[in-house]
């Protein structure tokens, strides 16, 4: 949707978040940058009220309202964001004082159009409640000047609590490539890691009464009129965040989903960095997706675990419970999950994971491959997609006819390049814009999943006989464990999805 004259005149903040647990900020305090100038600083107890009307209107339309009371003064803040940009937080946000703890709506130009209404604005109330102790510093970096705000207190809801301890990194003036050294220098002293995270976020969480979940990708915003530069931006950001948003599920609770989904969201972003490799000509590309690479291979085991325990073992074990060879192979194989997810918490806590992140981050929104001229960078990214999918999809086309005579291993390269192409149908589909687009998009992409599905099955047959064969009693408890799987028949079913997928026709043309 097009920006409003007013929406376009709203302030802007540019801001770096890092967090912390509790007990790391005896280490923030004690930073050789932040030690001196801390000895300095007063800090101030803040209180802030979040609004929002009982069926969350303002949650859903991405907005955030609160009146912060610190002494005597209360202020207004009402912020609109249309999602972190790979850490890099860039919102519209509109602050007055108020004289009271109600909000104050009618007097603040430019406010978004939803709290402008009447009935929104009788319907809003307390929400949750956040206290802190603030502390508030400059710092100059390079050529530019930074706020620096430590917070440290609780979010509270309906009795609940959680416990905030974060950094945020404000840029006042110069250029973002200098929040992310001074993000990386904080993060060298201390265990600070990127974070998405609003208080908002943890309010609503608690006021909702609900665990932290494990979330999906959510869609690139990659629209028509972008450079092709601009589109691998929107798709790393959409890649990065979704891999933020897991990561404290997993920190939380060991919880498989957030597992698979912080694996698809690496997948995707080397996915991503594979398919923009021609734009992406600079010397730290191949070190970064070598992290990346390095990060999915440390949750590989447990996910492998959770998915030939979940598809194989603990099924058959409901049928065979009394099959001794069969339960002690469920508690062995279950000893070496939790041992799996050991490492995988000690890899997201350690501090090559860390700087990873920062790293990441700042390549996605300044990195030397946005240095000079680039005809193709700098060219529309309907172009850029168009040549992409129509080579991907040609090379997909050839290898696939002979889909019922390959061996495993190539057949298992097949899949994954199926799979790089969904991905790409996904980032780039919204460029192309038009009913008839749309349609031909939709049909593309359920042939493409369906064959990916099929070919999955294929590759988890082949994976779970591998694993199988590497454990006590793996002849006698085959048929239990693979269910007596059709090879021949899923194989068909592959061919019968690739026919679908090769008469598809395509939406970029």
């Amino acid at each position: 949707m097009p920006e409003t004259e007013d929406e376009r005149a709203a302030p802007r903040e540019v801001e770096l978040k890092l967090e912390m647990e509790p007990g790391a900020m005896v280490a923030v305090r004690a930073h050789p940058l932040l030690r001196d100038v801390l000895a300095r600083a007063r800090p101030k107890r803040l209180h802030a009220t979040y609004f929002d009307t009982p069926d969350r209107l303002l949650r859903e339309a991405g907005l955030s309202l609160r009146i912060r009371r610190s002494g005597r003064r209360r202020v207004q803040t009402v912020k609109a964001a249309s999602g972190p940009a790979a850490g890099l937080f860039d919102r519209d946000e509109w602050e007055q004082e108020v004289r009271a703890d109600i909000p104050d709506l009618a007097s603040e130009a430019g406010l978004p159009d939803l709290l402008r209404r009447s009935d929104v604005a009788a319907a809003l109330a307390p929400a949750f409640a956040v206290r802190v102790e603030r502390t508030t510093l400059d710092l100059a970096q390079g050529a530019s000047r930074a706020e620096i705000t430590i917070d440290e207190g609780v979010v509270e809801a309906g009795g609940r609590r959680d416990a905030v301890a974060e950094v945020e990194i404000e840029l006042k003036d110069g250029a973002a490539a200098d929040l992310f050294a001074l993000a990386r220098a904080l993060a060298e002293g201390a265990p600070l890691r990127l974070g998405i995270r609003t208080k908002a976020d943890r309010g609503y969480t608690l006021a909702d009464g609900r665990p932290l979940k494990a979330v999906k990708s959510s869609a690139a915003h990659v629209a028509p009129g972008l450079t092709a530069g601009q589109g691998f931006q929107a798709i790393a950001r959409a890649c990065l965040v979704h891999l933020l948003r897991n990561e404290p599920v997993l920190r939380a609770g060991r919880d498989p989903d957030a597992v698979h989904q912080m694996r698809v969201a690496m997948r995707r972003l080397r996915a991503a960095v594979s398919l923009h490799k021609a734009i992406l000509s600079d010397e730290r590309r191949d070190r970064i997706a070598a992290e990346v690479k390095w990060m999915a291979g440390e949750l590989g085991e447990a996910r492998d675990l959770d998915v030939f325990l979940g598809k194989s073992v603990r099924p058959a074990l409901a049928g065979h419970g009394d099959d001794a060879d069969l339960a002690a192979l469920a508690a062995d194989l279950e000893a070496r999950r939790e041992a799996a997810y050991d490492a995988a918490l000690e890899a997201i806590g350690s501090p090559r994971f860390r700087a990873m992140l920062i790293d990441l981050a700042e390549w996605i929104e300044v990195g030397p491959w946005l240095s000079g001229g680039d005809g193709e960078r700098d060219g529309p990214v309907e172009a850029f997609a168009a040549e992409v999918l129509g080579r991907r999809a040609k090379r997909i086309r050839k290898r696939g006819r002979r889909l019922a005579t390959l061996a495993p291993e190539p057949r298992h390269d097949l899949r994954i390049a199926v799979k790089k192409l969904r991905y790409a149908v996904e980032f780039f589909g919204p460029a192309f814009t038009g009913g008839k687009a749309e349609r031909r998009r939709k049909a593309y992409l359920a042939a493409l999943e369906d064959l990916q599905e099929h070919l999955g099955d294929l590759n988890d047959l082949a994976v779970g006989r591998e694993r199988l064969a590497a454990l006590p009693a793996s002849e006698r408890l085959a048929p239990l464990l693979l269910g007596g799987a059709d090879e021949r028949r899923m194989l068909e079913r592959a061919v019968d999805a690739f026919e679908s997928f090769a008469d598809a026709k395509p939406f970029w043309g």
